[in-house]
């Protein structure tokens, strides 16, 4: 008697979507959708659509906020959200991944100064003469 067929499909069938982890993470917080919704801004009927499955791929900044909340490593669920490639290098041509690799690899204190930094420079490019030249700045 044959065993079962093995497929690509039937592996990442297996493994658990992006929503249920996150819906079991929330449940093992103990917190309903509205209390997250209170906790990081985001209508609860959004955060369901993540658990459901409709919203595959929420943007990073959500996912960062859920992992923090739900103390959840936010490399994982970039992984699991498809933003990272486990695999990929540090060489990669895409400048998105390759900052959001190296992100993630930063401690959460340094993500956070990371974050302000951006900030910073998106403002001085919103309002070029409002800023100083960055040469201030320390993390």
């Amino acid at each position: 008697m044959a065993g079962p067929c093995w497929s690509p499909r039937a592996a990442s069938e297996a493994e658990p979507a992006l929503g249920d982890i996150l819906r079991r993470a929330r449940q093992h917080q103990r917190l309903t959708l509205r209390q997250v919704q209170q906790r990081i801004g985001l209508p609860n009927a959004h955060l369901s659509q993540i658990e459901r499955g409709a919203i595959r791929r929420p943007d990073p900044a959500i996912l960062m906020d859920l992992a923090e909340l739900y103390a959840l490593n936010y490399k994982l669920v970039a992984e699991w959200a498809g933003y990272l490639d486990a695999s990929a290098t540090r060489t990669s041509g895409q400048l998105t991944g390759l900052a959001l690799r190296l992100f993630v690899e930063l401690d959460p204190v340094a993500q956070r100064d990371a974050l302000d930094y951006l900030e910073r420079l998106r403002n001085r490019s919103a309002h070029p003469g409002d800023q100083d030249d960055g040469e201030n700045w320390h993390p």
